[in-house]
C-alpha cells in the first residue's frame, strides 16, 4: 500500500508505456508520454535524455513512427521541430513546421508550435490559421483567440492583442 502511495520512478514509468506500445502500437498516449519526457528533458540532459545521441535517435525514430502511423498529421514534424528548436536550429524548425502544419491532424498545436518562430509580418497569417482550425466550438474558439492574444503581446502587437482578444469574449 505504501508503495502506491509514491509517484512511479522514470524506468517504471517507462517500462509502462513501452508494454503499451507493445501491445497496441496505435496508441497514441503512451507514445506521446515518452516523446514528452524525451522532449522535455533534451536540454538539460536529464534521463531519459542523459545519452544526448540515444535519446537524438529515440525522438527521430518517434517521429517518424508518427509520419508513418498518422501521415494526416503534422505530429511527426512537431517533434522533428521542436528537437531543431532545442539543438539551436530554429529556422529549420520554421521550415518543418511551415511544411507540415496545413495537415488536417494535430493542426492546432501545430501553427502554436510555429507562431514564436515566424516574423511579426507573418504572424497574423498564423494566427488566422490556428484560430480557423480551432474554432470548430466556442470553448475552443475562445481558447484560441486568447492564445493568440497573448501571442500578439508578446511581440509588442497590441492593437490587434486588443481585437483577438475581444473575440475571445464574444
Amino acid at each position: 500500500s505504501q508503495a502506491l502511495d509514491r509517484p512511479l520512478d522514470l524506468e517504471a514509468v517507462e517500462a509502462i508505456d513501452r508494454e503499451a506500445l507493445a501491445r497496441d502500437p496505435e496508441r497514441r498516449s503512451p507514445r506521446e508520454r515518452l516523446v514528452l519526457r524525451r522532449l522535455t528533458t533534451l536540454p538539460t540532459g536529464a534521463p531519459p535524455c542523459a545519452d544526448h545521441a540515444r535519446c537524438i535517435e529515440e525522438l527521430t525514430a518517434e517521429a517518424e513512427e508518427h509520419k508513418a502511423r498518422w501521415p494526416k498529421s503534422s505530429r511527426g514534424a512537431q517533434i522533428l521541430a521542436e528537437m531543431a528548436r532545442v539543438e539551436g536550429r530554429p529556422e529549420e524548425a520554421r521550415v518543418i513546421l511551415v511544411e507540415a502544419c496545413p495537415l488536417p491532424g494535430d493542426a492546432a498545436q501545430c501553427w502554436r508550435q510555429l507562431a514564436p518562430l515566424v516574423s511579426v509580418e507573418d504572424l497574423p497569417d498564423v494566427l488566422s490559421r490556428l484560430t480557423s482550425v480551432s474554432c470548430t466550438n466556442r470553448n475552443d474558439c475562445a481558447a484560441a483567440h486568447d492564445w493568440a492574444a497573448g501571442m500578439l503581446g508578446s511581440r509588442k502587437q497590441y492593437a490587434q492583442a486588443f481585437t483577438s482578444r475581444q473575440l475571445a469574449i464574444d
